[in-house]
């Protein structure tokens, strides 16, 4: 599994293909994150909180990990803080404050090669335990032996030392490749530190990794890039005939010697020096195909194919731009939003909601919205004129419509004003 997550890292760090997907995706899943509420003065304050943490480069952060993984493990950092709200109520100022609020202040992503689900994982029970390093035991265990409780990392993170029994630890060996795992095995603590994964059954450990699907197909393609680097290096070698004398003038046996030292001299590549009667036939293989188009189209659209989670139809334009395999676009953005809607639904149950149980001042629950809310790979004119006939109806509002398009009802209202 840890040699999966390792492949799968190399792929989005230096497949084209793959690395394009992940950076493409993770800019139209998240353009603009926001945690709202009616009251205004609550609304400043979660806007605050959120810029404390950088929440939308923390979902960025997040969904690069799950594509490329299938599994994110995420730590949270608390501290009580004090917001003032920076608004105006009627054109005065408001002097609303939220004294030592207990809030997020930091969002980090932990390395998936140091963490590993342990335990039972039935009726979605888990733990969650840090590989330490070699040189990190012994800072460990002084921590738990409460030889050093000044690191709030520590404090925050670790819980206790993980001992498991013969057949678990045996199972992690194989798993991580460590064989000395057992040793090593700290629990986080679960009220700061959790994971997000694709879907997968109480029985597995860990997610699979859907990248896994297409290592073939990138080993494929690295043997063809390998086979045209070849042809390319012997293409540039090359055999050089240099002739001396005519039919009225022959060349001597000192004159080709001559030449034969003085070329030798300056040239790096094969030399033949002879008088002008002598034929040379090179013989090289054919190049015309290197580097062609149409050799690499068929492992990519399946790559791609893949990459977007589109329904391939199986066909040689599959994932490219002319597929309808049926509406490429909407079955794309569709799977992306499922993904982001996962994400977001951990993010709300493990930091949002929280932060609002744990404070009597945040009196309303907020919610987290995407701008804009849908992820459209392409303009649906059914889909605008649907929309403007819920708002021409009174069924929805106008700053629900002008959501659509990441258009902020307040800014238009100021500009209007100031128009």
């Amino acid at each position: 599994f840890f040699d999966e997550l390792r492949t799968a890292s190399y792929a989005a760090k230096y497949d084209d293909i793959v690395s394009n997907a992940v950076d493409t995706t993770e800019q139209l899943a998240f353009k603009r994150v926001k945690v709202e509420v009616d009251n205004p003065q609550e609304n400043d304050a979660w806007d605050q909180i959120t810029d404390e943490m950088d929440l939308a480069q923390r979902m960025r952060e997040i969904w690069r990990e799950v594509f490329i993984y299938s599994q994110c493990y995420i730590a949270v950092k608390w501290r009580r803080k004090t917001f003032k709200a920076n608004i105006k109520i009627d054109k005065k100022p408001s002097r609303k404050t939220f004294k030592e609020i207990k809030v997020p202040v930091g969002i980090s992503i932990l390395d998936p090669l140091k963490v590993i689900p342990v335990g039972t994982f039935m009726f979605g029970q888990e733990d969650l335990a840090y590989i330490a390093d070699s040189s990190q035991v012994q800072v460990f265990d002084d921590y738990i032996a409460e030889n050093n409780t000044s690191d709030l990392v520590f404090t925050e993170l670790i819980s206790e030392k993980y001992e498991p029994s013969q057949n678990e630890a045996k199972l992690l060996s194989d798993i991580t490749g460590e064989s000395d795992i057992a040793n090593r095995l700290y629990l986080l603590n679960p009220d700061n530190v959790f994971r997000i994964a694709s879907t997968r059954p109480s029985y597995q450990r860990t997610s699979d990794v859907r990248l896994a699907s297409i290592f073939e197909l990138l080993d494929l393609k690295h043997l063809l890039r390998e086979v045209d680097r070849t042809e390319l290096l012997s293409s540039t070698n090359a055999i050089i005939l240099v002739k001396k004398g005519s039919d009225d003038h022959p060349a001597s046996a000192k004159e080709l010697s001559g030449v034969r030292q003085q070329m030798a001299g300056s040239s790096m590549i094969p030399l033949i020096i002879a008088d002008h009667r002598i034929e040379i036939e090179i013989i090289t293989r054919k190049n015309d195909k290197t580097l062609a188009t149409e050799k690499y189209n068929g492992l990519d659209s399946r790559i791609t194919s893949r990459l977007y989670q589109v329904l391939s139809s199986g066909n040689y334009s599959s994932g490219t731009a002319v597929d309808d395999s049926p509406k490429l676009f909407r079955i794309i953005s569709s799977t992306m939003e499922a993904r982001r809607d996962n994400i977001r639904d951990a993010i709300m149950t493990k930091v949002i909601k929280p932060t609002w149980e744990f404070n009597d001042q945040l009196d309303e629950e907020p919610e987290m919205k995407f701008y804009p809310r849908r992820i459209a790979l392409d303009f649906d004119n059914n889909i605008a004129t649907y929309i403007q006939d819920l708002k021409d109806r009174n069924i929805i509002s106008a700053e629900t419509q002008l959501a659509e398009l990441d258009i902020q009802i307040d800014n238009e209202m100021d500009k209007i004003r100031r128009e």
